[in-house]
């Protein structure tokens, strides 16, 4: 998206692994979370990023399940040069 001279890109993406486990005792991993801002004054940009990961248990018809997951969220702003602008969606 273009407004005012600033375009905007903003991705996301989803990851999920399921797996069946005998129990509850499955080897977990912590969950984290990592967040990222950049600014580059001379080129006119500036992202953020963030990216969570995780992990839960889940039953479903006595059956135990492993759910790991990952989601990320990169926003990017960047100036647009005068005259090159599309306009708005």
């Amino acid at each position: 998206m273009e407004k005012e001279g600033v375009r905007n890109t903003i991705r996301r993406h989803f990851i999920y692994i399921v797996k069946e486990v005998k129990s509850k005792e499955a080897e977990r991993p912590l969950p984290s979370l990592f967040i990222i801002k950049e600014r580059n004054t001379k080129e006119h940009r500036e992202s953020f990023s963030c990216r969570i990961k995780g992990s839960m248990y889940v039953v479903n018809n006595g059956r135990i399940f492993l759910i790991l997951f990952m989601h990320s969220l990169k926003i990017s702003l960047v100036a647009v040069p005068q005259g090159t602008t599309q306009g708005s969606f």
